[in-house]
């Protein structure tokens, strides 16, 4: 009896100690921890313009802005996922123009200068346009 008492002191001292060095680390976080992230605004002000001319322009429509390519695109059964995931999930289109029943109009992206890797965008691009209906 005594022993297995003093296993199990031994044992939550570990623990214990195991708990302290992890918290010393910074690995162990709590919920009164600071978090190093500040809110933004989604839309620049030019973005946010033409965001509101667009609403008002299509009014039978939602409008969606800074969507990922990812959320429009989709991969084909029997194309490797992973390998054409990977080319767009970082990619966004600046404005998405949807139906009422939510089905995509080819996305808009008013400015693709800030783009790195434009050429593979805009054939990306036309390729949706010429699908026309996601399926």
């Amino acid at each position: 009896m005594k022993t297995s008492l003093i296993v199990l002191v031994a044992l939550a001292l570990l623990i214990l100690g195991i708990l302290v060095a992890l918290k010393r680390r910074g690995a162990v976080g709590t919920s009164a921890e600071a978090w190093p992230f500040y809110a933004k605004r989604p839309l620049t002000a030019p973005e946010q313009i033409l965001y509101f001319r667009l609403v008002r322009a299509l009014p039978d429509h939602i409008v969606l802005a800074q969507v990922q390519v990812s959320r429009v695109l989709g991969v084909k059964k029997g194309f490797g996922f992973n390998h054409w995931s990977n080319r767009i999930n970082r990619l966004s289109y600046d404005f998405v123009v949807c139906s009422n029943d939510a089905s995509v109009s080819p996305p808009l992206n008013w400015t693709t200068s800030h783009m790195r890797r434009r050429r593979e965008w805009k054939l990306m691009h036309g390729r949706l346009a010429q699908q026309g209906q996601p399926e």
